[in-house]
């Protein structure tokens, strides 16, 4: 037997492996959850006319809009520019999507006006290193859930939430790259108010993706939680099972839980703007659709429309829903 076929067949045994685990995980949830639970994959994307129409009649004047078009030659320029320098970091699943997330961090705010910057749930993020090595004047921190504290080391441990190791407008800009969609219970709503207190005057934190769909959804893996767990999740959201997914929640928003879980917290001089992203399949196989801006009026956010002009679309898009 070669060795091509001898491998073959160890990756379909194995894929046969994680589906009867996925299955036999499923069924005991199933057996203990009191609540609905549906099957099925994370859909590339939503028929986007309807959420933004939807998303406007919802938000109305509370919330800017910003659409940006990612196959414009000066963005996929600059774009392919970042991943060859920085190839090497995103040799893992989705790394080009990955990458297209952090370079759109870059593009959306202008760290040259920032003194401090802080990545937030970063995990293992290869911006750690990219951050500091494309702007040397750049205080940078990192926070993350499973971190430990250490001030010294510019590591901030515990929720993202409640940063109670940061001053009251300390940063000048944060970042959450695909992560914002796994802050479970209340936590992504208790994070608008913590982020109006930790940003400075001229702040600014982008939020990438902001996951919508036309309901309330929660995919997760069956294998990463407990019946008691998956019954603690959003009351009204479908929870759908995802195999080999890997993690225990992943959060889309409807347009009426975006105003109802991140608008209705959102403190005065704070704002909030959602991005449309369209033409990214010319740069990245997965991109976003969705991002949040949240910022204060004058801060080191760069969007190609002024803001007033974007609430006054926006509110214009409302009243023609």
């Amino acid at each position: 037997m070669s060795e091509t076929r001898r491998q073959a067949i160890k990756r379909h045994l194995s894929a046969g492996l994680i589906q009867a685990r996925h299955y036999r995980a499923l069924a005991a949830l199933k057996l203990r959850c009191r609540r609905p639970i549906s099957t099925g994959s994370i859909p590339a994307g939503f028929e986007r006319a309807e959420l933004r129409r939807q998303l406007m009649r919802a938000a109305g004047e509370k919330l800017g809009y910003c659409e940006l078009d990612l196959a414009a030659p000066a963005w996929l320029g600059r774009f392919q520019a970042f991943y060859h320098a920085y190839e090497a970091l995103y040799r893992i699943g989705q790394g080009k999507g990955k990458a297209l997330e952090h370079f759109l961090g870059m593009e959306l705010l202008d760290f040259s006006r920032a003194a401090r910057y802080c990545d937030l749930a970063s995990a293992a993020s290869p911006f750690q290193r990219i951050a500091p090595a494309e702007f040397p004047a750049l205080e940078c921190w990192r926070q993350d859930l499973e971190y430990a504290t250490d001030l010294p080391r510019r590591t901030l441990g515990g929720s993202a939430a409640r940063l109670t190791a940061v001053p009251d407008g300390y940063f000048d800009a944060l970042t959450l790259h695909n992560s914002f969609e796994h802050f479970e219970g209340a936590a992504d709503s208790e994070l608008i108010p913590e982020v109006h207190r930790i940003l400075s005057p001229l702040g600014a934190c982008l939020i990438l993706p902001l996951y919508m769909a036309p309901a309330d959804r929660i995919y997760f893996d069956p294998r990463r939680v407990t019946a008691s767990l998956l019954e603690s999740f959003d009351a009204g959201a479908e929870c759908i099972a995802v195999s080999n997914f890997g993690q225990r929640h992943a959060r889309f928003y409807s347009p009426q839980t975006v105003r109802s879980r991140l608008l209705a917290v959102l403190p005065p001089g704070l704002r909030a703007t959602v991005i449309e992203f369209s033409g990214g399949e010319t740069a990245a196989p997965m991109y976003p659709q969705f991002g949040l801006l949240l910022d204060r009026p004058g801060s080191i956010a760069r969007l190609p429309v002024h803001a007033q002009e974007r609430r006054a679309d926006a509110a214009r898009r409302s009243k023609m829903s």
